[in-house]
């Protein structure tokens, strides 16, 4: 079960400004954009512009630039130890994975919220591969840890308030 209250909110944050530390510019689906001006961190709602865009499905939560390569994210926070494949829907498999057959890097970001906080990458193609061996519907969060590569997260202070982001240095 995703939580999109709180949960998904706090995992969305700690990306969006892992994102501007290491990526250097990000933009959020539907309906904020968040750039980096002068090391300054600005967020600017931009609303229906998107909407209309992309007509109602977001393709997925983030889209990023890193040295010229384009990158898709999709983030997903249980408060279990089993992350179900039914978290996603359709049409962001396909964009992640449409995404990265025209050239760019399609990426989920898995968190498990639970006594802490432990936050796995996967490329698009790894976890299709996954689902498709896969006997169970579902991750455990010890499958995760086993075979998924690790996120790292560090406080930060952004507008004199501590905050946590992700390592995203090297995804």
């Amino acid at each position: 079960m995703v939580t999109r209250s709180n949960n998904g909110d706090k995992l969305e944050a700690e990306c969006k400004f892992g994102l501007l530390k290491y990526f250097g510019y990000a933009f959020k689906f539907p309906d904020t954009r968040v750039l980096r001006i002068n090391k300054q961190i600005k967020e600017e709602k931009i609303g229906h512009e998107i909407h209309q865009v992309w007509a109602g499905q977001m393709p997925s939560d983030f889209y990023a630039v890193k040295y010229g390569i384009p990158y898709l994210l999709e983030c997903k926070s249980v408060q279990i130890n089993i992350f179900s494949f039914t978290n996603f829907k359709e049409h962001q498999l396909i964009s992640l994975k449409n995404h990265k057959e025209a050239g760019g890097k399609s990426v989920i970001i898995i968190q498990f919220r639970l006594d802490t906080i432990e936050t796995f990458v996967l490329d698009i193609d790894d976890y299709l591969n996954f689902v498709k061996i896969m006997i169970r519907k579902s991750f455990t969060l010890e499958f995760c840890q086993e075979n998924f590569k690790r996120l790292g997260r560090e406080q930060v202070i952004i507008n004199d308030k501590k905050v946590w982001i992700l390592s995203l240095s090297d995804i």
